[in-house]
C-alpha cells in the first residue's frame, strides 16, 4: 500500500508542474510576458492558495506513503 501512495503523490506533484509550466508558456504566447509578471508576482496572494490547494494531494499521499510502511 505504501507503494501506490507514494506512485500516485509523486504522480500528482509531476503532472502538476507539467500543467503549471504548460499554463506559463500558453500565458506567454497569448497574453504576453507582462502578464506572466503579474500571475507570478510575489504580491498575488491567489497564486499562493492555489498551489497549496493544488499540491497538497500529492504531499498528503506521500506523507500516506511514509506513515504505512
Amino acid at each position: 500500500m505504501s507503494k501506490i501512495f507514494k506512485i500516485i503523490g509523486y504522480s500528482w506533484i509531476y503532472l502538476n508542474i507539467g500543467i503549471f509550466f504548460y499554463s506559463i508558456a500558453n500565458i506567454w504566447i497569448h497574453s504576453g510576458f507582462a502578464k506572466v509578471q503579474y500571475i507570478l508576482s510575489p504580491f498575488n496572494i491567489s497564486n499562493y492558495v492555489v498551489t497549496i490547494v493544488v499540491f497538497s494531494p500529492g504531499f498528503l499521499f506521500l506523507w500516506l506513503s511514509e506513515k504505512t510502511k
